[in-house]
């Protein structure tokens, strides 16, 4: 459904630019989001809870940041750490 979207999107929304006006555009992608909404709306309040041991295991997933930017923000987020100029490894536990 991503990849279809993401080919017949931009050809609607530049079919619906050129017929109606270059607003058309912000118009077609509010009602992509309120439909979108209106979808987990419905199944929020129609479906029921998916039962714990039906869910499948988590998968881990890797930080996308350096590990230099991890302890950087570590280090701003707890006063009591300082952050040392020379290049150093930093162990992360998750």
């Amino acid at each position: 459904m991503n990849g279809i979207g993401g080919m017949l999107g931009p050809l609607i929304a530049a079919a619906l630019m050129d017929t109606l006006r270059i607003d058309a555009l912000f118009w077609f992608v509010a009602a992509l989001n309120i439909s979108v909404a209106l979808v987990a709306l419905y199944r929020i309040n129609r479906k029921p809870a998916m039962v714990i041991e039906e869910q499948g295991d988590q998968i881990p997933v890797a930080l996308t940041v350096s590990s230099v930017a991890t302890a950087e923000m570590l280090a701003e987020a707890d006063s009591s750490t300082t952050v040392e100029e020379a290049p150093h490894e930093v162990e992360i536990k998750l």
